[in-house]
């Protein structure tokens, strides 16, 4: 019983994780689609578009564990919070 409940709680915290790892890049397009008026975003741009992307999910993940994001995150939820 008590080892469901564990592995329910790590599934959990591991679809969270990639749920917020997920919303990196779309927030990273949708930066750049404001920075040029939501058009298409010039060839000149795309690289360094990639390199940040590919840069910022790596950091990202290490900085939400390392920060403890998905310790005990939702022991304080509530219905309103939701």
């Amino acid at each position: 019983m008590v080892q469901k409940y564990v592995e329910k709680i790590l599934f959990n915290r591991w679809v969270a994780f990639f749920h917020d790892l997920l919303w990196v890049p779309v927030a990273i397009v949708t930066a750049y689609w404001f920075r040029f008026d939501f058009h298409e975003i010039p060839g000149y741009y795309l690289d360094g578009f990639c390199h940040v992307i590919w840069l910022a999910l790596p950091v990202y993940g290490v900085s939400f564990f390392t920060f403890g994001l998905y310790r005990g995150i939702w022991r304080f939820a509530s219905i309103p919070d939701l």
